[in-house]
């Protein structure tokens, strides 16, 4: 039971401090998960492309995978030099 003058919620100084974002980047801390998951997603297309283009000139198939497959380790890497690891 509440009684009066009692919080049911922390206050913002109660919280853990996040980490600030950059002057002017647009980005916030609660954003970042879509960031690193637009990221990962772009990589492994844009490099899948690669694949397909090398595959369409080579008329070998799995050029395709091995694309993406590269461009999500690229992403990753990225990532973790962006971000910083976990």
């Amino acid at each position: 039971m509440l009684r009066s003058g009692q919080r049911t919620q922390p206050a913002e100084r109660d919280l853990p401090a996040a980490v600030p974002p950059e002057p002017g980047s647009g980005r916030t801390p609660q954003n970042q998960g879509y960031a690193v998951f637009g990221y990962l997603v772009s990589g492994m297309v844009a490099y899948g492309l690669v694949g397909w283009l090398v595959s369409w000139l080579t008329h070998w198939a799995p050029a395709i995978p091995i694309g993406a497959l590269a461009g999500l380790v690229l992403a990753i890497v990225g990532v973790f030099y962006k971000y910083g690891r976990p």
